[in-house]
């Protein structure tokens, strides 16, 4: 499974809300999920793990930290509805 460039790591950071009401951005996740092996009722999908790393990974500020968590917030809803849980 090839992940997302690095470069368009902050394109997609940055419109994460839209991102996730993309069908074929789903159909990558789930793809992304059915790649683990052996993958348990909790595990991690990989492409899940790179969005949550670089949206963590630069919070400088308390409204970094506001906008990060809101993010991380829609990702667990998203695999929520696609019965994920990573």
């Amino acid at each position: 499974m090839n992940h997302v460039p690095a470069f368009h790591y902050y394109k997609v950071f940055c419109t994460v809300p839209h991102v996730l009401e993309s069908e074929e951005f789903a159909s990558f996740v789930s793809e992304d999920a059915t790649s683990v092996r052996h993958r348990q009722e909790t595990d991690s999908i990989p492409i899940i793990d790179d969005i949550r790393f670089h949206l963590t990974n630069f919070v400088q500020t308390f409204s970094d930290m506001y906008e990060a968590d809101q993010k991380l917030g829609r990702i667990d809803s998203f695999l929520a509805e696609l019965g994920l849980d990573a």
